[in-house]
């Protein structure tokens, strides 16, 4: 019997939560603070989750659709409008 490490499932999801890493280090390092608190923390990994569902996976169920769309049932991502990003004074 094939150990479960030796199959190849724990590769795909450690290079999921190293992708979501990455993408939280860069979030927060465009910020102008030192240090932040838990709680903003918490969101840059929630606005974190949400960039990355928000468009289609290339090999994934739908070439059209994300996957918050298909899960979530929430509709495309306008872009048409200005926000304020993640950090920013306001």
């Amino acid at each position: 019997m094939i150990p479960y490490a030796a199959r190849g499932h724990a590769s795909v999801v450690e290079r999921r939560n190293r992708t979501i890493k990455e993408r939280m280090r860069s979030l927060v390092a465009g910020t102008p603070y030192k240090e932040m608190p838990k709680a903003m923390i918490r969101g840059a990994a929630r606005k974190t989750k949400q960039m990355i569902n928000k468009f289609p996976v290339k090999n994934g169920v739908s070439t059209t659709l994300s996957s918050e769309e298909i899960v979530e049932g929430k509709r495309k991502m306008d872009m048409s409008f200005r926000h304020i990003a993640f950090g920013q004074y306001a």
